[in-house]
Parts: structure tokens; sequence; C-alpha cells
């Protein structure tokens, strides 16, 4: 007992676990982060399709809503497999399912052919978390599995985060259609999973086990509601609803708002942090001499050097590509992100209902400048 602690002191924790067990966290973390991408996608581009298919925009918010509710049938039926075909395979299949249905909710010729599969997509996606967990916890070392667990779940901001990048760089490019067809792509991490993961070694000796006394344990779903632990019970779900109600009240309409009320294009994300980063930090360097150099290596939005446009006499960041032709478009202006009379892409970000002139604008870039 001493020796396996001294030995597990000694060893760092991210050296602890085996390359299985390694192999089933990815397996589980991949799939929870591509079902937050599938998922939040749609909350992206509710707006697009309330208009290709004249409907209230409330309809379109009933469909994630419905999503959500079949979570629990997806997460009910993957922890009654998971007890008896392994960990494994509920996880493949829910991977597939939330895939297979994103792809095919692309080709909706209409709007309640879209409602069904989306609806379906949330059987697939409740599925997903119970196997991915259990196969991930029960395979890492207890060491560090607490610390692990939580960058699991955290995961799903990170396939939001996704969402949102793949929204605001291809939705001009391929529309809400494409975004949807983007899905598909988690389906390929199955093959993966099944050639390269193991099932945990402690289902394994649990199943081999109870295969050989002949008492397999079988605990009906119901028994949760039983008197001895039924505050239990109605205690998480009052917890989880709650944090399901305040979380998606809030994220899921958030873009909604910002395209339908303030008008927001898939570019104005870029152009704010583009302006934040170019206001808090001096567009030229003067020496003692009075010769102004630009400042290279602004830690913003990757390296940039400060170029001026000797045409429109404005100032405006040289980037790399893809974000170089995005920025450079004459219509736009990063001193202050406001409507264009022939370009209304984005309102100011201080003051919506304030649109400064072109004069001002330049006025203040001198002044920055000096």
């Amino acid at each position: 007992m001493s020796t396996t602690l001294d030995a597990s002191a000694i060893i760092p924790w991210w050296k602890e676990p085996t390359k299985d067990q390694w192999n089933a966290y990815i397996a589980a973390w991949l799939g929870w982060t591509l079902d937050a991408f599938d998922f939040t996608i749609f909350l992206l581009i509710m707006v697009p399709i309330a208009k290709e298919f004249d409907v209230p925009l409330t309809a379109v918010t009933a469909v994630f809503t419905i999503t959500l509710w079949m979570r629990l049938v997806g997460a009910t039926a993957a922890g009654w497999m998971a007890d008896r075909m392994g960990r494994k395979a509920p996880l493949m299949i829910s991977i597939l399912w939330y895939s297979l249905c994103n792809f095919i909710a692309g080709f909706s010729p209409t709007f309640a052919f879209l409602f069904f599969f989306r609806a379906l997509l949330g059987i697939g996606m409740g599925a997903e978390w119970p196997a991915g967990a259990a196969l991930a916890m029960e395979s890492w070392p207890p060491r560090s599995r607490g610390f692990m667990s939580g960058i699991l779940q955290g995961s799903w901001g990170l396939g939001f985060a996704l969402s949102a990048l793949a929204y605001g760089f291809l939705f001009d490019l391929i529309g809400w259609r494409g975004l949807l067809w983007i899905g598909i792509l988690p389906a390929f991490v199955v093959l993966w999973i099944r050639y390269y993961v193991k099932e945990p070694e402690v289902w394994v000796a649990n199943k081999r086990i109870q295969r050989e006394t002949k008492s397999e344990v079988k605990a009906p779903l119901f028994s949760i509601f039983k008197r001895g632990v039924l505050s239990n019970t109605l205690t998480a779900c009052l917890w989880m609803g709650s944090a399901f109600c305040v979380y998606y009240s809030i994220w899921a309409l958030f873009s909604t708002y910002l395209q339908k009320e303030l008008n927001w294009t898939p570019r104005c994300p870029i152009q704010l942090l583009l302006q934040v980063c170019r206001e808090q930090s001096p567009d030229r360097v003067v020496d003692a001499e009075g010769a102004a150099h630009p400042q290279a290596g602004r830690q913003c939005v990757g390296q940039h050097a400060a170029l001026e446009d000797r045409e429109q006499g404005r100032l405006h960041f040289g980037l790399s590509l893809p974000l170089d032709a995005l920025i450079r478009d004459p219509n736009l202006r990063f001193f202050h992100v406001i409507p264009d009379p022939e370009h209304d892409e984005c309102r100011q970000y201080s003051d919506p209902q304030q649109t400064a002139p072109a004069d001002q604008v330049e006025q203040e870039a001198v002044g920055q400048r000096r």
C-alpha cells in the first residue's frame, strides 16, 4: 500500500494513465465536444431558418426546447444499454445518431421535417453523456479522476466556441444548411472508437463475475423514486432543471437577440474584437526623432502590424489571411463600429442609436496616432 502511494507521489498525474485509459477519455471528450457543436450550431441560425420557412421565431425556439426534452429519453436509454452492452457501444450509437440527424436536417424541405429530425437529435445528444462519462471515469485512475471529470464536462463550452467560429467564418459561404451538414463530421470519430477504445476493466470484471455467479444485478428505473431515495432524486432533478432553465434562457437566445434586435452579421464579433484590441494599444510608436513606426507584435488577434491605407487615409490592421481580407473592406470602420449608409454591418457597440461622422472618426484616429 505504501509502495503504491510513494509511486503515485513520484509519477506526475498525467503520466499515470495508460494508453488505453487515454483513448477512453479522448473518446468521451470528443463525443461530448462534438455533441455540443451539433446542438449549439442551431442556436446561431434560428433567425435565417425562421425567414426561410416563413414561421414565427417562437416556433423555431420550440425546436431546441423539444430537443432538450428528448435528452431525457436518450439518457435513460443509454444508461440502460451501458449496463448491459458496455460503455463503448452506446457511445458510438449516440455519436452516429446525433451526427446523422443533424446532417439530414440540413436537407429539410419543410419546417416540420426540420422539427422532426432536430427532435430526434435530442435522443442521441442525451445518450452521449451517460455512456461517455461512464467510459472515461471508470477507465481513468482515481488519483486525478475528479479533475479530469471537470475538464470533460467543460468541453461543452469548447464545442459551443467551435460552432461560433463555424458560423462566423462559414455562414456567408454555405448558409444555415451547410452548417448543419458539417454536423456529419463527428460520425467519423466512431471508426476510431471502434478499433482503439476498450471497455473499462472494472466493467469487464463485474460483468464476468455476474455471468459466472449467474446473479446479474438489475435495478429497475423506478427504484430511484422509492421512499428511501426519493428526496435525493427530487433534489437532483430540481437542481439540474434549474441549471438548464437559467443557462439556456440566457445563452440559447443571446445570438438571436444580436441578430434580430441589433442587426448583427457573422462578421460583427470579429470586427468588435479587432476594434477593442486597437483601442487598448497605440497605433504607432514614435522615436526620439519624431519618426513613426508601426508597432509589430501586439498580442491581439494573431501577429499583425499597423498599415496605412494611402488611398483611404485610414489605418487598418494587416493580418494574415483570411482576417486581412475581411477587415480591409473599405466599407468597414475600425475606430468605431458604426453603420454605413451603403453597408450597414454593425451598430456602434457603445451606443446603438448613435453614429459618428466620418470626419470625427478621422480626427480621433489622428489623435490616437499622436
